[in-house]
């Protein structure tokens, strides 16, 4: 996850999302937020391949330097996670 003042994007081992704002967490540490998925497939991606890009809500909890994340694809309610991020830490797959 990379987050700055105007957007925040996710890396996945086979998949990517992106949030067009700034992410914010509530009093309570929880966050909602709108944006995209850009679920993966096998294989390399083709140099002229458009990637899908499906709207969904990322929610999630802040605790420290933790985040516990899930993604809802809003065309057909699928749940994705929850994920569970830690700032600094090196990805897992």
């Amino acid at each position: 996850m990379t987050a700055t003042d105007v957007a925040t994007s996710f890396d996945f081992d086979c998949a990517a999302g992106r949030i067009d704002a700034p992410l914010v967490a509530s009093a309570k540490g929880e966050i909602e937020a709108r944006g995209v998925y850009f679920p993966g497939h096998g294989g390399p991606a083709r140099v002229d391949e458009i990637p899908r890009a499906l709207a969904a809500i990322y929610r999630g909890r802040v605790a420290g330097d933790r985040l516990q994340l899930s993604i809802e694809l809003t065309d057909d309610h699928q749940r994705l996670g929850p994920f569970e991020l830690r700032r600094g830490a090196q990805p897992q797959v």
